[in-house]
């Protein structure tokens, strides 16, 4: 038994050494086939395709086939008066000798019958032009909703990726400053058991170590939660395993801060500001069909058929083709009421749109901002590393020449330690503040990038 749980515990191991690595476009490429939200997207918009063609269908006539058996009737009886004619005496001329009365039934439908019914709408009051123009809005509409669940997605892929990065990093600095400080309070205690230290110093020692370990409890949980949150987001099952790349790739970012040209970029395709242009489009052609309804509705209808009493006697036809034509004069302010919402619709949607677009001129502002000072807080990180990694190879030096104590090596190799976490932070920030641009500017993922 013990051989089996050695060996399970064994296979793990070599399975989670050898998992194979993902780098984030392998992580987005899965996430854009796999993700549900998006499916989802995708499907709503074949819904539209499927509705466009209804809207079409509307152009074309009715037809309709009715046929119907008689099975029981009731009949109406119809009295009927006659008069006798006889000879006037004395004369060649005939006059009424007298009127008599017979009752007559009478069946209002024939026992066998059908009828084609066609109904041709010529005109009514532009609903059904403008209906199918909404419908190819809403298309556009299921377009732009897409990528923008698309960028969603891909921002998110990108920011749990890059935190991982982050949290796997700062981890490997977190346990390596455990391994120094460890050292540290074994020095310090053989100093202090030689009377070289004090008991304050040795303390000291411990509470910094003690306090490091929450931190690589915290960040351990951190990376496991984000690479499940990782897969989740993706579509990937919880029990496949991968690992990520170990550093930040490189991110392509040769925007100009002309701030004109990139609302217009934005205006051009950001998702949202495209949605919401296009549903004011439909409250647009919405507006034109209320006003279509003060005009008359025109209809060209026709039907032919043929019927007959007795199973065994011909076919007699039937048939008619009329114009019609319905005018609603009055119907109790409907239209009015109706005209005024969507007046106000349109307002809101207005209002929404400039809100919008202030919203993303000042968030390209902020996030350019943000750019910039990582990227200067990132080349300053880069020389505080050069200069911690210089300080640190003289202290190994002056060590090995026995000119400053083991104390002072570990100390140097703290400081380069976190030189380290904080280049890991600034190359983390200018990554996550390119890519919020990128997204407000909605060219996060499309080729224009």
């Amino acid at each position: 038994m013990k051989k089996i749980v050695t060996f399970l515990l064994l296979a793990i191991s070599v399975l989670t050494i050898y998992a194979e690595k993902w780098n984030v476009q392998k992580c987005v490429n899965y996430a854009l086939k796999e993700n549900i939200q998006l499916e989802n997207k995708r499907r709503q918009k074949d819904i539209v395709n499927k509705e466009i063609m209804d809207a079409y269908g509307s152009f074309l006539p009715n037809i309709s086939l009715e046929g119907s058996k008689v099975l029981k009737e009731s009949k109406i009886e119809t009295e009927m008066s006659s008069f006798e004619l006889a000879p006037i005496p004395d004369t060649s001329l005939l006059g009424i000798s007298g009127q008599t009365t017979r009752s007559i039934e009478q069946d209002m439908i024939s026992n066998y019958q059908y009828q084609f019914k066609i109904s041709q709408p010529l005109f009514m009051g532009g609903a059904i032009f403008y209906n199918l123009k909404n419908k190819y809005i809403e298309k556009k509409i299921s377009s732009f909703e897409i990528e923008k669940e698309k960028m969603d997605l891909i921002y998110n892929v990108y920011s749990i990726y890059y935190n991982l990065i982050y949290t796997k990093m700062m981890l490997e600095i977190t346990q390596e400053s455990i391994d120094i400080t460890k050292r540290q309070v074994d020095m310090i205690k053989k100093r202090y058991d030689s009377g070289e230290a004090s008991n304050l110093d040795l303390l000291q020692a411990r509470v910094e170590l003690n306090n490091l370990y929450p931190k690589r409890i915290k960040l351990k949980s951190a990376y496991e939660n984000g690479l499940k949150n990782l897969k989740n987001v993706i579509g990937l099952k919880q029990d496949n395993s991968f690992e990520i790349v170990d550093e930040f790739p490189q991110i392509k970012f040769d925007l100009e801060e002309k701030y004109s040209e990139l609302m217009s970029l934005a205006q051009k395709h950001s998702p949202v500001l495209n949605i919401l242009q296009s549903k004011l489009k439909q409250l647009n052609n919405i507006e034109t069909v209320a006003k279509g309804n003060y005009l008359p509705n025109i209809l060209l209808t026709g039907a032919f058929g043929q019927q007959k009493e007795e199973w065994g006697e011909d076919w007699k036809d039937n048939y008619n083709l009329m114009l019609t034509f319905s005018w609603d004069l009055f119907n109790g302010f409907a239209r009015e009421s109706n005209l005024s919402k969507i007046y106000i619709n349109e307002d809101i949607m207005n209002d929404n749109y400039r809100y919008t677009k202030d919203q993303i001129s000042t968030a390209i502002r902020t996030q350019f901002e943000n750019i910039r000072e990582a990227k200067q807080r990132l080349e300053a990180e880069e020389k505080n590393l050069e200069l911690a990694k210089e300080n640190l190879s003289m202290a190994n030096e002056s060590y090995k020449e026995g000119l400053i104590s083991v104390l002072d090596l570990m100390k140097a190799r703290l400081s380069y330690n976190n030189s380290r976490s904080s280049l890991v932070q600034a190359k983390y920030d200018k990554n996550l503040a390119i890519l919020e641009l990128k997204k407000s500017l909605g060219i996060l993922g499309n080729k224009e990038e």
